[in-house]
């Protein structure tokens, strides 16, 4: 799992939340001790010129507050503080700590805030080398409590055949096996309906053309989960959907409470590193459930939490 854990907080209003997370993942940490040394946490404020709101300010004295009750909870906590502007203050602070997961939270009554905007997020994942996970403002912090904990709750990882969807594969896996959750491998088909949808002007699509979509989906999925189950043991399901990507993806969720999202950003080139991609963005314009995204220079993750011991035959669930 993760080793350093790098929080960014721009108020007093984050605490509740940043503690909550902490809190999780510390002790989720705290249960595979013996597999990997403690989690570390720093909370990092930015501060700038041209920051002048009080809901961008943070007293050095509330931070050392916050470090001080989390390391009497046992925790390994430090604070840091970089005078410049938010996304280069974040890096420079994650490169500093060699951080392997960035959190980004809502930071108050503005809606998601700078720390959550796609712009913020966007430039982030164009130079960081460490996942984001996205704490959507839709969740109270009370949602730690059930994070990977409910009975339905899964690791969601959607596909779409290629190899730089697949780059979010193992960290899905690792936090599989650190919460002992089931992966679940999702691909989104077109939602076409013969014979109104056409490609071009004459060709249109038949149902044959529609089920041999769907057979290579559920093809291709049940090439990564038989891999994958026989390499890391982790009880693997796959599902086929159709229709909008960014709905089904959320629509999985939304039936599997207390799930998370991992997702990793497309990497071709300089220009598609500098936008979020728009299933990526309008997953999280709109999603309640926790996000972590796979930045393009995002080293595969050392594999830290040993594999369950399960089946290697994995459960198909495809429609």
């Amino acid at each position: 799992m993760f080793t350093h854990v790098l929080i960014p907080m721009k108020n007093a209003i984050q605490t509740p939340g940043v503690l909550a997370v902490v809190q999780l993942l510390a002790r989720q940490s705290t249960v595979h001790s013996s597999l990997h040394d403690p989690m570390r946490f720093t909370l990092v404020h930015t501060t700038s010129r041209a920051s002048k709101s009080a809901e961008d300010q943070l007293d050095s004295d509330e931070l050392g507050r916050l470090v001080t009750r989390l390391r009497g909870e046992g925790i390994d906590a430090r604070s840091l503080l970089i005078d410049g502007p938010t996304e280069s203050g974040i890096l420079d602070a994650a490169q500093q700590t060699q951080a392997d997961l960035i959190v980004l939270m809502p930071q108050g009554r503005h809606g998601l805030g700078s720390l959550t905007r796609s712009s913020v997020t966007t430039k982030l994942l164009a130079s960081a080398t460490a996942p984001l996970l996205i704490w959507p403002e839709r969740l109270p912090e009370t949602y730690a409590q059930d994070f990977l904990r409910l009975p339905d709750a899964v690791v969601i990882v959607p596909l779409d055949g290629g190899e730089r969807a697949e780059r979010a594969h193992p960290y899905a896996v690792d936090l599989a096996n650190t919460f002992e959750r089931p992966l679940v491998l999702l691909r989104v088909t077109p939602d076409l309906t013969p014979p109104l949808a056409t490609f071009g002007e004459e060709a249109f699509v038949t149902p044959e053309l529609l089920h041999a979509v769907q057979e290579e989906a559920r093809h291709y999925l049940t090439t990564v989960r038989e891999r994958h189950a026989i390499e890391f043991g982790t009880p693997i399901r796959s599902l086929v959907l159709s229709g909008p990507s960014a709905r089904r993806i959320l629509d999985l969720a939304d039936a599997h409470p207390g799930s998370v999202i991992v997702m990793s950003t497309d990497g071709r080139g300089a220009l598609a590193r500098a936008t979020l991609g728009s299933v990526t963005r309008e997953t999280l314009h709109h999603t309640s459930t926790l996000i972590v995204l796979i930045p393009p220079h995002a080293p595969p993750p050392l594999i830290s939490i040993a594999p369950r011991q399960r089946s290697a035959v994995a459960v198909a669930a495809q429609d």
